[in-house]
């Protein structure tokens, strides 16, 4: 619920399935670590993806 994202999203992320780059960000705020603690919660490209973007911590906001 923190991380405003469906039960459904959350169900397909802990399966290993790809979601959003928001998606990864919000859940790794709701469980309340850093961004740049990312690999604790997710090993893939979230880094490349994360500079590329140049995401910030903005806090949590609902998914659309």
């Amino acid at each position: 619920r923190r991380a405003g994202i469906s039960v459904l999203t959350v169900d397909r992320v802990e399966r290993g399935e790809e979601c959003r780059l928001d998606t990864k960000r919000k859940i790794i705020l709701a469980l309340g670590l850093r961004v740049s603690d990312r690999e604790k919660v997710f090993n893939d490209s979230f880094n490349d993806e994360h500079e590329a973007v140049g995401m910030h911590h903005s806090g949590i906001e609902d998914e659309a």
